[in-house]
């Protein structure tokens, strides 16, 4: 179960999520009485009323369940893993979309880009404190790694 820690959620959000159970097999909750595998710091934007991140890495760590973020900010700040759009890509592709709606004739179809290529983080020593021993064959894909500070050992041990 990934708990998505908000209140007040947009019903066309909920929704989204009941059709994303399905084809996915993740069970997606809301409800913070639910026991998570792991929470999800995900800010939509949509309406919803999210938790304070302070409150969600207390939950985290006192529940021993991992904190994934989509916040870069978040990365040294206590989640185990963050998930961030691949900045050089992205600058690449805007600089050439920009090159092509510079260049297109008048009355062009507008540029639209997709872009699905991210950046894996991951912070050991927010990860050891939330219980959480990445497997090596995991780490030796991530892209960015925080080591634990010297002489930190993980708070209860890591599983």
């Amino acid at each position: 179960t990934v708990l998505l820690p908000w209140s007040k959620v947009p019903a066309d959000v909920l929704a989204l999520l009941a059709r994303a159970e399905a084809p996915t097999g993740v069970r997606w909750s809301t409800d913070a009485s639910v026991p998570p595998d792991v929470i999800f710091d995900l800010p939509l934007d949509a309406g919803e009323t999210r938790e304070p991140f302070a409150a969600l890495l207390a939950r985290a760590r006192s529940l021993r369940v991992p904190l994934v973020s989509l916040d870069r900010a978040r990365f040294g700040e206590g989640a185990a893993v963050v998930v961030v759009p691949d900045a050089a890509l992205l600058g690449r592709v805007a600089a050439e979309a920009a090159r092509r709606a510079v260049t297109a004739p008048p009355g062009a179809d507008p540029v639209r880009l997709v872009l699905r290529t991210t950046e894996v983080w991951v912070d050991l020593e927010a990860a050891g404190a939330e219980g959480l021993d990445p497997p090596l064959p995991f780490l030796a894909r991530v892209d960015r790694l925080r080591r634990a500070r010297p002489g930190a050992a993980p708070a209860g041990g890591a599983r």
